[in-house]
């Protein structure tokens, strides 16, 4: 007997990903959206329609549902044209619908997982305002069966929404209070495998190992030789989880960024660390082999437009191990990516809760395999509130009331009016933009300084036209990161972090500034054929692939004042002693986003939270914004 889905997939294009540059691997993000050859209308993946997907004797259906990236996306967003996107009411009613239609058409030789790929809840005022319990309350009552935390997760550190991390002068202080909180309200296991406490590590003698945060590599020994087996996890965490679906035993393995330190708050993690994706996935994989039929790995990494962890990493891991790897869901760059790489199957779904993602699997029970050319995916599929009553698909209103509770009780905290903004005010990963010039010069005010820095990958949103409310603030800066003043800072100093922000092209956020005017030439683009012509962004962190040309070099620094810190075509260049009282953020002084220029200045003053400190000044003297820039990072000969 034979069963036939009515899932209602149409003939798509499954080899490869069409990827569209959106804003780079640093874990602090611009944007949130782009198009892939994957992408299925929501329409089309919930009416009945025939499909090529029929079940044997034997055979037996996984059907994985899968998002990424929430960022406290709870609610539906409303686009320019009025019509309403995302939001987990309407989720939860997909993925119902999806589970009766699998009940129903397969019965006991089909079933569903849904799981997540990493940070579900900094991000918006109505999410972080309860450290991410409103989240997790929906994901329970949705009925996740797994997460993986992500590296935002750790940017809480003791309860208190205004609190990321433990005072100094508090060692009783829990650095990971809010995420332990939410690992037992969770009725979903937290999953890591990746992830350490650096203190249980040794080598081969007993003897304990230094290791740093990103990747648990050490300066004494080969990473090889320290005893894993007898490394601990945190106790919150899980390496992975094996669920019993339609018969079949499915391992889910979780694995973390394993650059999370230097992309969350570093105190929050510095007594852990998070090692290679690959080596540790493969040592629990085989650790499960026999006890586990299927396995699914759940990681928080993936493609951006120039670099391709998600891609290369089943390449190895299937190029290493036969049957190492069934299927990958992915996370962390708020792409929209499909891979289809030696017959498995990776897919990512943006960010914000705007989309979801689903792969289905065939297990032949005789064979004792997956059946590859079963296999089906998508990624990106549009939460869309359009035209679907029809299918029986509407918000879940037990989802709805408890947002709107939540709701209610920030409202008169999102309401206040901070100003009016004449257009959208918008930021930019790379470039200047009307919304860094904006906070930067506040900042600069604010602190009284010769400069202010801040980091591009920590402006999250657009200011919208028209009222400027508080949580339209927090949309920008849902850090909680504090304004600091340091120095003396060395003019030297300030060159590389300028000279490293414009070789950023993408891959992790520039530095905006206030306090000077730049010009600079670079070349963010390839001419390379092997990377796919003229036109294609390349990152500049990385080794240059062959036959790419990058180059990226400051031309002319001056003050507002017109002081010329240097101008390489007339031979000028200030004493490198010279020095300045900087404004920037804790994160960056911490080496967030690699920023390690900072590392060694004094820190003269802490003046609070970045976002808060602003608003303060706004409900004073509310800003009257244009949307106008001046030219204070130029670019002299931008690649396009």
């Amino acid at each position: 007997m034979g069963y036939r889905s009515k899932w209602g997939w149409q003939r798509l294009l499954l080899a490869g990903a069409t990827i569209f540059l959106l804003a780079g691997c640093d874990a602090h993000l611009f944007n949130s959206s782009s198009k892939n050859t994957s992408i299925q209308s929501l329409h089309n993946v919930t009416r009945d329609s025939d499909s090529d997907i029929v079940l044997r004797e034997g055979e037996r259906l996984i059907t994985v549902l899968a998002t990424n990236d929430i960022h406290g996306g709870v609610e539906p967003k409303v686009q320019e044209d009025g019509k309403k996107i995302g939001g987990m009411a309407l989720f939860s009613s997909v993925v119902q619908s999806i589970r009766n239609q699998i009940k129903r058409d397969y019965e006991k030789t089909g079933d569903v997982l849904l799981v997540d790929a990493g940070d579900q809840y900094q991000g918006t005022l109505i999410s972080n305002y309860t450290e991410g319990d409103l989240v997790y309350s929906l994901m329970n009552e949705i009925g996740y069966d797994a997460v993986v935390p992500g590296n935002h997760a750790y940017d809480f550190g003791p309860a208190g929404w205004f609190v990321d991390k433990a005072p100094a002068d508090d060692p009783t202080a829990n650095p990971r209070e809010v995420i332990e909180k939410l690992a037992r309200k969770a009725k979903f296991p937290m999953l890591s495998a990746n992830t350490y406490l650096k203190k249980s590590l040794v080598d081969k003698n007993g003897n304990g190992v230094s290791v740093d945060g990103a990747g648990c590599q050490s300066t004494e020994i080969p990473r090889s030789l320290i005893q894993w087996d007898l490394a601990e996890r945190p106790s919150f965490l899980k390496p992975y989880i094996i669920k019993n679906v339609a018969g079949v035993r499915v391992a889910l393995i979780g694995m973390d960024h394993p650059q999370t330190p230097i992309v969350t708050v570093a105190e929050n993690v510095s007594d852990l660390c998070f090692r290679d994706e690959v080596e540790t996935y493969l040592e629990v994989r085989n650790s499960l082999e026999g006890i586990a039929d299927v396995f699914v790995l759940i990681l928080h990494n993936g493609n951006s437009g120039t670099e391709f962890p998600l891609t290369n990493l089943i390449k190895k891991l299937t190029r290493l191990q036969d049957h190492s790897v069934d299927a990958v869901i992915a996370g962390h760059t708020h792409f929209i990516n499909f891979v289809h790489e030696n017959g498995v199957l990776g897919i990512q779904s943006g960010s914000d809760g705007e989309r979801f993602g689903r792969i289905d699997l065939v297990w032949d029970s005789a064979a004792q395999k997956v059946i590859k050319s079963k296999a089906r995916g998508f990624a990106g599929i549009q939460l869309s509130y359009e035209g679907h009553e029809k299918d029986g698909i509407r918000p879940d209103s037990k989802i709805e009331e408890m947002i709107t509770a939540a709701r209610k009780a920030i409202q008169p905290l999102a309401e206040r009016k901070l100003g009016i903004a004449d257009q959208e005010i918008q930021g930019d990963r790379i470039d200047e933009s009307p919304l860094a010039n904006l906070l930067t010069d506040a900042f600069r005010s604010s602190a009284s300084t010769d400069l202010a820095l801040i980091n591009t990958g920590g402006i999250r949103a657009a200011l919208p036209k028209g009222v400027v409310t508080y949580e339209d603030l927090f949309q920008v800066l849902p850090f909680n990161n504090h304004g600091l003043v340091i120095g003396p800072m060395k003019w030297s100093q300030i060159k590389n972090l300028l000279q490293r922000s414009i070789e950023s092209c993408g891959n992790y956020g520039a530095l905006m500034q206030s306090g000077l005017r730049v010009t600079f030439s670079r070349d963010c683009y390839s001419n390379s054929k092997g990377l796919g012509g003229k036109g294609k962004r390349v990152g500049l962190t990385e080794a240059a692939p062959q036959g790419v040309d990058r180059k990226a070099k400051l031309l002319h620094v001056e003050t507002v004042s017109h002081e010329v810190l240097l101008d390489v075509e007339r031979g000028i260049e200030a004493d490198s002693e010279k020095v300045f009282r900087v404004a920037t953020l804790d994160f960056l002084v911490s080496g967030g986003s690699g920023y390690g220029g900072f590392k060694g200045t004094s820190v003269l003053k802490d003046i609070g939270v970045l976002r808060e400190i602003l608003t303060e000044e706004l409900m004073i003297h509310p800003g009257h914004w244009t949307g106008s820039t001046d030219s204070r990072w130029k670019a002299a000969n931008q690649g396009s």
